[in-house]
């Protein structure tokens, strides 16, 4: 036997025992064979003097069989059939992979292992004769859900090993040799049915592919690359031993059992053994997180032992649920307590004001206010302010203001007159400013002389001019009587009409947010926060409430420099900045201008927060390295869950991965994962995030359609259906993984493809119309078909009556036809692929006119990565925005010593113009 090429015999001496390895190779000895050789070894072993009788049957006559067996009618009949399936294959599970199996060159494989008991085994086989079926059906069913519940999708092909011992001589099962094929079953998790119907189910199936049983499984793949030239994939495997004959075990006890099969990724064996059932499963080591192969074999073994401790469950229900590790790694994210008591936010803020009022409450312009001159400055505010509104908890103020300490003061206004705070955008166009001025129902606007003549063309709105409101006494500081369920804020958002979406926050989730954040960072009234968060972005509201409740002070940024990375840098180590609040792409700004000495320049930084967009994970290992002080924390949650709600620490674990997680969410919220039965999707596996808490929002102002759509129950429980997909990691934390929809963040800032999409199809002339994204740029491209030729840039121009400058496509292409799915919607892979040329200019564009002009045309050409940039060119249509227009200022400072300011760029959007105003007299 030694002797052979395949089989290898060995034994080792370890501690008095005697340990034997036996190797072979499967193409010679199935796992029938196997058994049966090790049952014959432990017999000789314990008797060798045990008589050895020839068997009645050789391979030799079992080779025969096969080869007669392509010119019977039945192989001719069975191949027709299977033939025909081939329409209907399934396609190989959509597991979570951790690279494609082609990248891996050598094979590593990892085993798992789990016991079934006597008792739970001996529950299975009651259960399975009660309901009609085989303990195998049982089996495979079980196997095959708990492979389709790290699944995307509900179907895969699974590779079944089957003996093929036919009953031509009495003694065929005494056979030693490869006496086995394999089938390729369609396995089906038939979500609406119960485990009990999916495994009568998998049973008549398998019933009905053993009636064709002539054309095995390596005939029908042949055949496939023959006629199809298909390359079928079945890299999951499950062989059941159960039914060989059971060994009775006399010296030798089995105790480590090993398969690897080429291009198979999980090669699973049910055996017997002394103690019930063993399910063994290697797995590629290199394809797979071990905890997803750790929890495979975690749900297999609870799902049988679900029949042993409720067999009812299994008669209704499909899912077959989170075993109890899974629920315990996730607890942290969905078990938290939704409701909780705050402190009223007016308590929290008169503390402060109590306790610091000689502190600094907010610096700008070098100016420094205290707590007793800001909340007097609001305090008067607040007096012009009451009158004018009706009713208690009244959401019918906004504010309209530029970068500044009076936008501190409004808010605290706002607070005292118990109304919502609702911060509007200066450079909302006229048109969905009224728009959204009427749909949120707003009377009164708190502004100032800047604004004021702009504001006056709104009918039916009262402004509160600030600049004439003398201080208060502040003797006689009050807040109007609140609740904890009253609106605090109201934030705006991107929507799919084009128009913004108005979103109001509860009181006790802005609380829960703020004193989780000031317990978290530690913030305490030596604390100074740097304001340079858009007041239109929610994060902004804590810059504003947040330091207000910790006794802390707020520097604002010049208005005129607010988006001046060196102002930043100034601003930082002049009042020791201890906190910074804001989106990537800032943080990526403030490094990209070089600040000398960044160690020594940012030494009083000790909290980082940004979120609102993707970290990038070079991103944080550059703000570590030039922060040395500080910890660096990813915050996010959508404006509709209150300015964040869930966050991480980022690690040196972190930064020498491939992403930096979402985190876990803060107390009094719950982050569900849900697939699409609505069930709780186990770790590593891809579902739609829904929210739970005190922080999510009673509504969206007047669109009771979109309430319907992103607001629904999960266990009785009202949630808010993100859009975002996202996934919980082994360890309890969540991942985020992208949209479901056609909504993008571009530096921060929210925005609905949709929406702009309506609003290009409403334009004069325009048939239909499509908005994508450059995944490198940012920079949006609209489509649009019409039935005459249509110039672009007028059709750019009358967007920009329409919409913000965020929203406004660098490029409009006209297209003959617009591309459609099969499903009836735009193809947007097709769009991408459109060869896209930049707009032909209807005259040559003229030589640059001085040196400067020159220097900038090079210099845009370069940051815009487009070589056909002209010195007439818009800004805009470059694929400009905020946070490019921040790297150009630092570029035209860094070449031309000038400082120009943000609103030069966005006002004056022409590489002749800036050219202008670098060289205009000092």
């Amino acid at each position: 036997m030694h002797q052979l090429p395949l089989v290898s015999f060995s034994a080792t001496r370890c501690s008095g025992k005697t340990v034997i390895h036996f190797n072979h190779d499967g193409m010679i000895i199935d796992g029938w064979s196997h058994e049966k050789l090790i049952d014959e070894l432990d017999q000789f072993y314990s008797d060798p003097e045990r008589a050895v009788t020839p068997p009645g049957i050789c391979f030799p006559d079992y080779v025969r069989y096969l080869e007669q067996l392509p010119g019977t009618e039945q192989f001719q009949a069975d191949k027709a059939y299977w033939m025909e399936q081939a329409h209907s294959m399934y396609p190989r599970p959509s597991l979570p992979l951790l690279r494609e199996p082609s990248q891996i060159k050598q094979v590593r494989t990892r085993q798992v292992i789990r016991y079934i008991s006597q008792p739970v085994w001996d529950s299975i086989t009651g259960f399975a004769a009660r309901h009609g079926l085989t303990p195998f059906a049982v089996l495979f069913t079980a196997f095959g859900k708990s492979i389709l519940k790290y699944c995307k999708d509900d179907r895969c092909l699974i590779n079944m090993p089957v003996a093929v011992r036919p009953q031509i001589h009495p003694e065929i099962g005494e056979l030693i040799g490869e006496c086995s094929n394999f089938f390729l079953f369609g396995f089906d998790a038939m979500p609406d049915s119960s485990f009990v119907e999916c495994a009568a189910r998998n049973q008549q199936k398998i019933a009905q592919i053993m009636q064709h049983n002539a054309f095995f499984g390596t005939d029908y793949i042949r055949a496939l690359q023959k006629t199809e030239g298909a390359s079928v994939a079945a890299p999951i495997v499950f062989t059941s031993l159960i039914d060989v004959p059971r060994r009775r075990e006399i010296n030798l006890k089995k105790t480590y059992t090993k398969t690897h099969t080429s291009q198979v990724w999980i090669d699973a064996i049910a055996m017997r053994n002394k103690e019930g059932i063993m399910l063994s499963m290697d797995c590629a080591a290199d394809l797979f997180e071990e905890s997803l192969t750790d929890s495979i074999g975690d749900t297999f073994a609870e799902t049988l032992e679900t029949i042993h401790r409720d067999p009812e469950r299994l008669t209704a229900h499909a899912f077959i649920g989170l075993t109890h590790k899974e629920q315990a790694a996730i607890r942290d994210c969905t078990h938290a307590d939704p409701q909780g008591n705050m402190p009223l936010l007016s308590e929290l803020l008169l503390e402060a004001y109590r306790r610091y009022p000689e502190h600094a409450a907010c610096i700008a312009g070098g100016n420094t206010r205290t707590y007793a001159e800001a909340f007097s400055t609001a305090d008067s505010i607040a007096k012009q302010l009451l009158p004018l509104l009706s009713g208690s908890n009244s959401c019918q103020t906004a504010v309209f203001l530029e970068k500044g300490a009076q936008q501190l003061y409004a808010a605290l206004a706002c607070t005292m007159c118990n109304c919502a705070y609702f911060p509007l955008d200066i450079q909302m166009p006229e048109q969905q400013l009224a728009g959204c001025l009427k749909n949120a129902g707003i009377r009164v606007i708190l502004t100032n002389s800047r604004w004021a003549d702009h504001l006056r063309r709104l009918s039916d709105i009262t402004l509160v001019n600030l600049d004439s409101i003398p201080s208060s006494d502040g003797k006689s500081i009050a807040f109007q009587p609140s609740a904890p369920e009253d609106i605090a804020y109201i934030i705006n958002t991107s929507g799919t009409t084009g128009m913004p979406k108005s979103i109001p926050l509860r009181q006790d989730g802005l609380v829960n947010c703020l004193l989780e954040t000031r317990a978290y960072c530690n913030l305490t009234e030596g604390d100074r926060l740097l304001a340079i968060t858009n007041y239109c972005h929610d994060m902004s509201v804590f810059d504003l409430y947040g330091s207000l409740i910790s006794g802390a002070a707020v520097v604002f940024p010049d208005a005129e420099r607010e988006k001046d990375p060196c102002h930043w840098a100034e601003l930082i180590a002049a009042y020791g900045i201890t906190f910074w609040n804001s989106v990537p792409a800032f943080l990526e700004i403030l490094l990209a201008a070089e600040i000398p000495h960044p160690e020594t320049a940012f030494a009083s930084l000790r909290n980082i927060l940004t979120g609102g967009d993707w970290i990038p994970v070079p991103l944080a290992k550059q703000i570590r390295h030039s922060f040395v002080n500080a910890r660096l924390t990813s915050v996010g949650g959508p404006s509709e869950t209150t300015v964040w709600n869930i966050w991480h620490t980022v690690t040196d674990a972190d930064l020498q991965g491939s992403f930096i997680p979402y985190g876990k969410p803060i107390p009094h919220t719950n982050y569900f994962v849900l697939d699409e039965r609505g069930e709780l999707c186990p770790p590593l596996t891809e579902g739609i995030m829904f929210v739970e808490g005190m922080g999510v929002t009673p509504g969206y102002i007047g669109l009771p359609e979109e309430n319907q759509k992103k607001f629904t129950l999960f266990q009785g429980r009202r949630v808010y259906n993100t859009g975002d997909r996202g996934m919980y990691l082994p360890e309890g934390t969540v991942k985020i993984l992208g949209r479901m929809d056609q909504q993008v963040k571009i530096n921060g800032k929210r925005i609905e493809l949709e929406g702009i999409q309506e609003v290009l199809q409403s334009l004069p002339g325009v048939c239909t119309g499509a908005v994508l994204v450059s995944d490198h740029t940012k920079a949006l491209t609209g489509f649009y078909t019409a039935r005459t030729e249509l110039d672009p840039q007028t059709l750019i121009q009358q967007l920009k009556e329409r919409l913000p400058s965020y929203m406004i496509p660098a490029q409009l292409v006209q297209i003959p036809s617009m591309p459609i799915t099969q499903n009836g919607k735009v193809d947007i892979p097709a769009l991408r692929h459109m060869d896209v040329k930049p707009l032909q200019k209807a005259e040559p564009a003229a030589a640059p006119d001085s040196e400067t002009e020159a220097a900038l045309l090079t210099l845009c050409r370069e940051l815009f990565e487009n070589p056909d940039i002209t010195p007439e060119d818009d800004f805009f249509v470059m694929g400009g925005n905020s946070i490019t227009a921040i790297r150009l200022l630092s570029r035209i400072r860094q070449q031309f010593g000038v400082t120009l300011t943000i609103y030069d760029i966005l006002n004056t959007p022409q590489i002749n113009q800036w050219a202008a105003l670098i060289d205009q007299p000092v």
